[in-house]
Order: structure tokens, then C-alpha cells, then sequence
């Protein structure tokens, strides 16, 4: 078909040079899967000086594929002076969308789509939604629905009706009505506050009451794929055809920052996501990848945090949180007994006391005592606190991050890996190493509290 007679859909894409692989995985996986008669116009949103490895990256496809072009534009360091978030792993490339209406004049409505997804359809008949008098479309969070309806200091933040509160890593944006509104001021004025979701949380805060709510199948989050079950008895996605929407959809997205296909190789959906990106890099660097991904997860078990913890001589928990506290409570399950204090920045939580541990300030800490080890349990704000302790003279090999795996990672990998996980809870739980998988179970099943806790019956108990 003719260039002349297929149909020109405007897609764009934000980010700078850490999301190289993913940016190409999303852009490839979009045009292999393009009909014959859909034509993507694709635009690319940075800041940075793009590096030689992604221009090449967007050079090969280019060679690969005809069905699209690519324009890249430059963002204006001076438009993002304003950003800020809450979440370590978010880059300012997130906010480059707020702008998307004034950076491309020449359209009234365009796709928008994160680098962290896996395109496996056409999007024309998303393209093709009428959005009409909505500025947005896209597909309701309820995920960050449901924590904003448990959590009444996000009410507060958020200030708005939660019946749809949508994830914006994928959208249908109406250029059109937010100039004729002056979006972009608003977008600018709550750019200045700092939402814990960002750039998300200001979508759906200014234009709340004006965003059409799409099926589920445009924004499935992988955790979901081909597991309908964990959706099926969510009121607030009966409308949107769940089997459809995990069973077939056309986008799937790597939300979270514990189950990126690119160094978490047990998350769901991951394996199409690797035979992607097979296409558009080297067997060196697809090998580099396997081995950091190896890495990653040993860094993130349970068994490295004990080993590690038992080969240090004074140890501080950075962060009484729910997570530092129960952190310190596996490790003296494990029999270690060299933690000498917590440390916060909170000074309303210095002086406290919780399991014979005491909280201190920092710098209190480090005058008291010598040749210490931190583990950082932050999980938001690890940067930031690594680069606090790095400061006061902490060397970085007696700094070890904590990763709380948490619910999500645990709904989000695949069957093969369950076993393996379940041991791990129990090592972590009862402090000794259990291989007999039976055992475990029956042990398990006897404490209703351990599977409230890592909600078993969501993950492990569904497959059984």
C-alpha cells in the first residue's frame, strides 16, 4: 500500500539516554506490529544531547522498518526548571508530555506512549477513539486507585472525585482542546508541587471530569498478563472486558520499578519483551544484559542481605519505616546481632526505641560509633540518602541498598519462579533455609498471618 493511502498516526515517545534498549523495544515492537495500512509519525521528546548508542539504535530501525518517520525534538532545559517528584526512578523526562500541545502545533490529537511497554497490535482503532469534549484518554490505575481511596493523606493531596484516576503511561491527548484551555499554564502552576506520582497525578488532578476512560486492553500493567483472575472481582474493571484486556492486549506496561524486563527476567510478558530486543542489539550486549539482570537479583534476595549483614562488624538501618522495622526483625530471626541503631532524618522519630534498637540522628550515629555499616531501607529515596551518607564520609562498599520486594514484584513473575520465592519468604520468616517445598506449604497454610501478609492467595495459592 501506498505511503499516500495509509492512515498517519502521531505517536510520541520522552526520554533521555538510561532508557536506550526499552525506547527501542517499545518503538520496534509498534512498528512490527503496524497493519499495512497505518503509517506512524514518531516523535521523540529529550533534553540531553542524545548519545551515539541511541542514534544508531534509531538508525537501525530505520533500516528495519518503513512504515513510520521519526523527528526528534529538543525539550528546553528551562521548561522543566519546575519539576520535581517524589520517586528516585522517575527522570524529568516524564514531564516532556505536560508540553506535548505546544511543542507539535500542527496536530489535534496524538498517541502518547511510555518507553517501558510492549506494543503487540495496531493502534489505529485506539487512534480512532472519539474523544470529543475529553482532553485525555486512557485506561483507569486502580491500582493507585484503590491506595488513594485506603490512604487519606493521598485524598488530601489529590483533592479530587477518584471514580477515574487513570495510569498516564499511555494516552489519547485531545492538543486541540488543552491550547483552547490553557492546559499548559495549569500544567506549569502544579508542576511547583510535589505529587508523590508526578507528572500523573497533575494529568489527572487538571483535567478531572474530562478524561474518557479507555478498555483495559491499551494499558495492561504486566503483573496482569494472562491473569485475569487477579482482576476478575475488581468492580471497577467489569466495564473493560478483563479477559480481553489480559488475555489480548495491545499494550502491555512494565510498571514498577522492580519488574522492568530488562534486569528482572522472571517478570510476566518479559520473555516477549527480550525477544524484541534481540532484534536491535548485539549478542555482546544482550549477554551484558543477562548478566547485570543475574546481578540484580541476587542483589535484591533475601540470602544476599544475611550474608552480607554477617560479614559486617557494626551495622545501622537507615529508615524506621514499616520496612526498616521489618528488616531488622528478619535479620534477628536470622541470628544477627550486630545492629546498633536506626537512623531517620525525621526528627520526630529520633529517640524512638523498637526492638531494643534506638533511633538516632545520622551524625549522632557516626560520632558515636566507628566502622559502621549502613543498610539503606528507603525505598523512594535511596538516591538521595546514598548521596547523604557519601557525604558524611561513608564509603560506598559499607553501603548496601535493601529492596523490599514487596506485593507487586511478587504478582508480577511468572509460575517458574514461585517456589523459589516461597523458600525465600520462609528463610526470611523463620530465620533457617527449607528446601522440602511441601513442608513449607503446610507451614504456610497453618500461619494466615504470612499469607495476608505476602497475600499469597493473589500469586502462589492461585496456581496450586
Amino acid at each position: 500500500m501506498g505511503k499516500e493511502n495509509q492512515i498517519k498516526i502521531p505517536v510520541v515517545f520522552a526520554c533521555d539516554n538510561n532508557y536506550r534498549i526499552p525506547l527501542g523495544v517499545a518503538m520496534s515492537s509498534l512498528l512490527s506490529h503496524a497493519s499495512e495500512a497505518t503509517f506512524y509519525e514518531l516523535y521523540l521528546l529529550y533534553t540531553e544531547d542524545l548519545s551515539g548508542d541511541l542514534k544508531d539504535m534509531l538508525l537501525s530501525l530505520q533500516k528495519m522498518y518503513y512504515n513510520f518517520s521519526l523527528q526528534l525534538i529538543k525539550v528546553e532545559k528551562a521548561l522543566l526548571e519546575d519539576a520535581t517528584s517524589h520517586l528516585a526512578y522517575i527522570s524529568n523526562a516524564t514531564f516532556y508530555r505536560l508540553f506535548i500541545s505546544e511543542l507539535l502545533p500542527e496536530y489535534d490529537k496524538i498517541i502518547y506512549l511510555d518507553s517501558d511497554i510492549l506494543v503487540l497490535g495496531d493502534l489505529s482503532e485506539l487512534y480512532e477513539h472519539d474523544i470529543q469534549d475529553h482532553i485525555l484518554a486512557g485506561v483507569i490505575d486502580w491500582d493507585c486507585q484503590e491506595k488513594l481511596k485506603l490512604s487519606e493523606a493521598r485524598q488530601t493531596e489529590i483533592g479530587i472525585d477518584l471514580d477515574i484516576y487513570i495510569n498516564a503511561g499511555i494516552l489519547l491527548m485531545n492538543l486541540n482542546l488543552i491550547r483552547q484551555n490553557q492546559m499548559v499554564d495549569i500544567f506549569k502552576q502544579h508542576m511547583k508541587i510535589k505529587y508523590s506520582l508526578a507528572d500523573q497525578d497533575i494529568l489527572n488532578i487538571c483535567c478531572h471530569n474530562r478524561i474518557l476512560r479507555l478498555p483495559l486492553k491499551y494499558n495492561l500493567k504486566a503483573r496482569y498478563y494472562r491473569t485475569p483472575k487477579l482482576l476478575e472481582k475488581n468492580p471497577l474493571l467489569l466495564k473493560d472486558r478483563v479477559e480481553e484486556g489480559c488475555n489480548s492486549p495491545l499494550i502491555v506496561h512494565f510498571v514498577g520499578n522492580k519488574v522492568k524486563p530488562w534486569y528482572n527476567f522472571r517478570c510476566k510478558c518479559g520473555d516477549l519483551w527480550r525477544e524484541e530486543a534481540k532484534k536491535l542489539i548485539s549478542t555482546q550486549e544482550y549477554q551484558e544484559m543477562e548478566e547485570s539482570a543475574e546481578s540484580w537479583q541476587k542483589h535484591i534476595s533475601w540470602y544476599f542481605m544475611v550474608d552480607w549483614a554477617r560479614q559486617q562488624n557494626k551495622i545501622i538501618v537507615f529508615g524506621f519505616t514499616d520496612i526498616g522495622k521489618e528488616l531488622v526483625e528478619g535479620l534477628q530471626r536470622a541470628g544477627i546481632d550486630n545492629i546498633i541503631c536506626f537512623c531517620d532524618n525525621n526528627k520526630q522519630k529520633q529517640g524512638q526505641i523498637y526492638n531494643g534498637i534506638k533511633v538516632l540522628d545520622i551524625q549522632e550515629a557516626l560520632s558515636q560509633y566507628k566502622e559502621v555499616s549502613i543498610i539503606n531501607s528507603s525505598q523512594n529515596y535511596y538516591n538521595e540518602i546514598e548521596i547523604q551518607l557519601l557525604k558524611l564520609g561513608i564509603d560506598n562498599s559499607r553501603i548496601c541498598r535493601f529492596s523490599s520486594k514487596g506485593y507487586i514484584y511478587y504478582i508480577s513473575i511468572i509460575r517458574d519462579f514461585y517456589e523459589d520465592e516461597i523458600k525465600e519468604i520462609y528463610y526470611k520468616e523463620f530465620g533457617e533455609s527449607e528446601t522440602d517445598i511441601d513442608r513449607i506449604i503446610k507451614v504456610l497454610i497453618d500461619k494466615d498471618n504470612l499469607t495476608k501478609k505476602y497475600k499469597l492467595r493473589d500469586w502462589f495459592w492461585i496456581s496450586k
